[in-house]
Formats: structure tokens, C-alpha cells, sequence
């Protein structure tokens, strides 16, 4: 194993420091002088700091080197050094990823993630499904510009958001944004859904957007509305929403009865309700607010972050992990907020890569782009698999027992019941052999 000691100033060590040889370091059996490793000056072992000492070779009484150690000579090394100075020099990772940090992989390392070849080639595209975007809307040349073919946008269902000045532009024809990649990404697994464009969201400044849930309400009621009366033309519906309420202070106080944050009976929450009893799949982002980097409107609250309709028992919650199945620092976690479904998120999806350039130079991220990712992976298989014969809540808890579980068995805070698998879905719902 390898370890770090902590040496005396000597002018052997101290010339090494400076770029000279390595010296010849006396160490008893079992123990090797890493030569590679240049000497690091630490000061005093005792912790205290006498101005520039701990990091100028002349002044510092001790360096540190590392050194191979055989485990049963641990002890030993620190009799032969005497005193406290052998440290640990653990394994060590990179730290998860933030919204600055640049794209982990590009859409194509996702598709592989996902097989989407073999969704594919079991004819599950999405075709007959319809994916309704939540967002600030959709622009399908963008999407048709950086290669999702066909008329994407179902421009025939069409919602105005109530008292919204001046009114949005028609379906699929907003400003490049946070729903068109939305849209983009929901596209990955599912290339042939048609989108359902409800603009519930508007910019405000950059990297800002801003709606009520009175928006969403209405959309919701629109879209359902929808699918009683001319929703036939679709045999399944997806709902994807990367929105939610970041802080609890936006909410009425805690002794409300009317709270939206964790009242499932305020009506929104009963609107989901009846969605999923209707055999629609609502899907939700858990939220930006993880411990390692939550986002700056959490306000650092990264505790039962994960509320709302995010928290509904009813909804698919999802949290984000990189291509290389990493937690993202910026993922909200688990346990949600007392009331509600403790244990969210649900799922993790893909997040941070190169695809759709909507967000152009930065990469899809948040749990944003991890939503639409696993509502594409739904509609996907809701192709062969329509809610007539696996309700909203079934299709869920298979997903959650076919997913990969990185974290181990069972629901862990970060990464739920593990990261998305649409191929081991498939095969467990018989739809791919």
C-alpha cells in the first residue's frame, strides 16, 4: 500500500526538493522510497504556521514522500519514524460534476448507454406516442437543423398560457432554448413520438426562466382535456417536466393547509393523481439542488430538497448521472420532503453531454436534461407496451427493478433504485427478446 511519511529536514532531502538526486534513503525491509515523488515541504507536524514555512523548502522542518509499504509494516514504519508521521494516501476520485465542468460524452456515447440500436431494431421508436414537453417551448427547425427528422411538433394541439403578455409564438416555433432541448433530448430513445408543445415557462434573464404553477395547472387540464376528447390519434402519453419550485420560502408558511410543496392534496398533486389513473406517465427532474454543487436559487438548502410534484408518489422522479454513470453534484437526493414519497428520486438518467446545441456552448445538464431523457426511454417502450396493459405505476416499478444499480440493491439517496436500462425493461416486459 501506499503511504506518506513525514521526514526531517535534511540537506539530502532539501537538495532533492530543489530538482537535485534522489538520495539514498535508509528504510528498514518492506518499506520503499517512492523516487518519483519529489519531497513536499509541510512546516511543523504540530499544525501551527510560522509565516511562509510550511510551503518554502529552505524554512520547512519536515517533507513529506511517499513511500510503498508493505501492510504489516504500517506499524513499524511509525516506530522507525517515531512519533505521528505516517498519513494515508487513499484512492482518490474526481469530484462529481458541476454546472461549470465542460460535457462528460456526447449524445452518441448516451445512445450507447442506452442500446437505441436495439430499441430500434425492435421497432420501439416512440412511433404512435405522443411526449408532451413542460417547458418554454419548442423550435423544430432547431431540432430538424441538428438531425431529428420529420415534423417533430404536433402543431394541431396548441395551449396559450393564461394572461401571459404577450402570448407565445405558435408550436414549435419559440426562441432556441431550455425546452427545445428538453424536446431534443427526449428524442434520443424515442426519434418517432411527436412532441406536444406547452410553453408553461418564460425567459426572464439569461439563464433564468419563470412560470406559476397556475401555468402548469392549466396546461395540465388542457393536456388532459386533450387526451379524453382527441387523444385517440395517440396510443400513450408521456408528460415530461424539468421544472419545479427550488425553495421552500416560495411556498405558503408550514402551518398552511394550502401548501403545494407537501400537501398531495393541493389540486396539482391531484391532477397527477388522475393522470396516472388515466394511464398517462408523468415524469419529473428531482432537482438541481445535490450536496456537492447545488444550484444558486437552493440557497445551499440540500436537505428534502426533492419536493412537490417531484416528491409525488405518482410521478417519475429523476435525478442525473454523467455518461460515465457518475452522480452529478448538482442532483437533488433523497429523502424528499416529509409528506410526500420519501424515497426519491426514482431513477437516474443521462445528463451534462454534447447533443443538443440548443444550449450552445454549454452542454444539456441539470437534472433538466435527465428528465426528457428517461421520458424518451418511456415512450419508447410505451410503442409495444401501451397503458391498457401496463398501467402508469407497473411500467414504473419495472422500471426500477431492471435498473442498473451502481449504488447496490435497494433505493439509495443519490442514485434511487439505479440509472435507467430501457433494454432490460423491454426484455422484461417482452417486448425485446
Amino acid at each position: 500500500m501506499h503511504v506518506l511519511l513525514a521526514l526531517e529536514k535534511t540537506n539530502d532531502l532539501l537538495h532533492w526538493g530543489l530538482g537535485g538526486p534522489t538520495p539514498l534513503i535508509n528504510t528498514p525491509s518492506g518499506i520503499t522510497v517512492d523516487p518519483c515523488y519529489s519531497p513536499i515541504p509541510v512546516g511543523d507536524l504540530d499544525g501551527s504556521f510560522n509565516g511562509s514555512a510550511p510551503f518554502s523548502m529552505e524554512e520547512s522542518a519536515n517533507f513529506v514522500v511517499r513511500a510503498l509499504v508493505d501492510e504489516e509494516h504500517v506499524e513499524m514504519a511509525q516506530t522507525w519514524l517515531g512519533g505521528d508521521r505516517v498519513f494515508s494516501d487513499p484512492l482518490i476520485s474526481l469530484y462529481p460534476t458541476c454546472f461549470g465542468d465542460p460535457a462528460v460524452g456526447t449524445i452518441e456515447h448516451v445512445m450507447q448507454k442506452l442500446n437505441v440500436p436495439v430499441l430500434q431494431r425492435e421497432a420501439l421508436t416512440g412511433d404512435g406516442v405522443a411526449i408532451a414537453i413542460m417547458d418554454s417551448g419548442i423550435n423544430q427547425f432547431h431540432l430538424s437543423r441538428n438531425g431529428c427528422t420529420g415534423q417533430n411538433v404536433d402543431t394541431h394541439v396548441q395551449w396559450v398560457p393564461p394572461g401571459m403578455h404577450p402570448p407565445p409564438s405558435s408550436p414549435g416555433k419559440h426562441p432556441v432554448d431550455h425546452g427545445t432541448m428538453c424536446a431534443f433530448d427526449a428524442l434520443i430513445a424515442a426519434p418517432d413520438a411527436r412532441l406536444l408543445d406547452y410553453p408553461i415557462l418564460r425567459r426572464h434573464t439569461v439563464g433564468t426562466f419563470h412560470g406559476v404553477l397556475s401555468y402548469a395547472l392549466s396546461a395540465y387540464g388542457h393536456l388532459m382535456m386533450w387526451w379524453a376528447g382527441g387523444g385517440d390519434l395517440y396510443d400513450a402519453l408521456v408528460v415530461s417536466n424539468s421544472w419545479g419550485m427550488y425553495h421552500i420560502n416560495q411556498d405558503f408558511p408550514s402551518d398552511s393547509t394550502g401548501r403545494y410543496s407537501d400537501n398531495p392534496l393541493h389540486p396539482f398533486h391531484l391532477q397527477l393523481q388522475s393522470m396516472a389513473q388515466n394511464g398517462i406517465d408523468v415524469v419529473f427532474a428531482a432537482g438541481n439542488c445535490g450536496s456537492a454543487c447545488p444550484a444558486l436559487p437552493c440557497l445551499n438548502n440540500t436537505i428534502h430538497s426533492i419536493m412537490g410534484a417531484s416528491a409525488h408518489p405518482k410521478v417519475l422522479s429523476v435525478g442525473g448521472v454523467d455518461t460515465q454513470d457518475n452522480w452529478v453534484g448538482y442532483s437533488s437526493e433523497g429523502p424528499s420532503i416529509p409528506g410526500m414519497d420519501d424515497e426519491k428520486p426514482d431513477l437516474m438518467a443521462y445528463t451534462h453531454f454534447d447533443g443538443s446545441q440548443a444550449p450552445s456552448p454549454y452542454p444539456d445538464m441539470g437534472t433538466s436534461a435527465a428528465c426528457p431523457v428517461a421520458a424518451g426511454c418511456i415512450a419508447a417502450l410505451r410503442t409495444k407496451v401501451p397503458p391498457g396493459t401496463r398501467s402508469p405505476d407497473d411500467l414504473r416499478t419495472t422500471l426500477e427493478d431492471t435498473a442498473r444499480k451502481p449504488a447496490g440493491e435497494g433505493w439509495d439517496p443519490k442514485y434511487g433504485n439505479g440509472i435507467i436500462d430501457p433494454i432490460a425493461s423491454g426484455q422484461a416486459l417482452g417486448v425485446i427478446p
